[in-house]
C-alpha cells in the first residue's frame, strides 16, 4: 500500500514540475512578443546610464502602426528621467552595423520630464533598417559623425511587435 502511495505522489509532482515549466516558459514568450500585438514595440527605461558619460536621461520609446496607411510606423518617446530637465536634443536613428546609416528623425525638442514626445515616421523599410534611436544634444554644422555631443543617449528601436525591458 505505501509503494502505491508514494508512486502516485511522485507521479502527480512529476506532473506539477511540467506544467510549471510549461507555465513559465509560455508567459516569457507572450511578453517577448508583446502578447502578439502586431501594432506597437515597446523599450523601456533606456538610454545611456553608465556612470562617468555625459548622458542625457532615460526614456521609453514605442512605435505604433499608423492607423489606416499601410506601412507607415510612429515612433514616439516618453521622458522618464533627465540629468538636466530643459536639454535640448536631437534625435537621429542610425543602423548599428553602419554608423554612416543615420537619419535625423527630430530637428530639435525640448525635454521635460514626463513629456511625451511624437519624434516622427519610418516606413516599415526604415524601421527594419535602423535599429538604433539616439538623442544627442545639437552641434550645429557638424556632421553627425564627426559631432562630439555634450550629452547623448541611444537605445534599441523597438520593431512593431517586439518588447524590451
Amino acid at each position: 500500500m505505501k509503494g502505491k502511495v508514494f508512486s502516485m505522489m511522485k507521479k502527480w509532482w512529476m506532473i506539477a514540475v511540467v506544467f510549471a515549466l510549461a507555465m513559465s516558459l509560455t508567459s516569457c514568450s507572450r511578453r517577448s512578443n508583446m502578447g502578439g500585438n502586431a501594432n506597437f514595440g515597446w523599450n523601456y527605461l533606456c538610454g545611456t546610464t553608465q556612470e562617468g558619460e555625459n548622458n542625457i536621461g532615460t526614456y521609453d520609446i514605442y512605435t505604433e502602426k499608423v492607423t489606416g496607411r499601410a506601412g507607415l510606423n510612429d515612433i514616439h518617446i516618453a521622458v522618464a528621467s533627465l540629468d538636466t530637465p530643459g536639454d535640448t536634443v536631437e534625435v537621429w536613428a542610425v543602423r548599428s552595423g553602419d554608423i554612416n546609416d543615420n537619419k535625423m528623425i527630430l530637428g530639435s525638442v525640448v525635454l521635460m520630464v514626463g513629456s511625451e514626445i511624437f519624434v516622427g515616421t519610418l516606413s516599415d523599410a526604415e524601421l527594419e533598417q535602423y535599429d538604433l534611436l539616439i538623442l544627442k544634444t545639437p552641434t550645429p554644422g557638424v556632421p553627425f559623425l564627426s559631432a562630439n555631443p555634450e550629452k547623448y543617449a541611444q537605445c534599441t528601436l523597438p520593431r512593431v511587435g517586439e518588447y524590451y525591458e
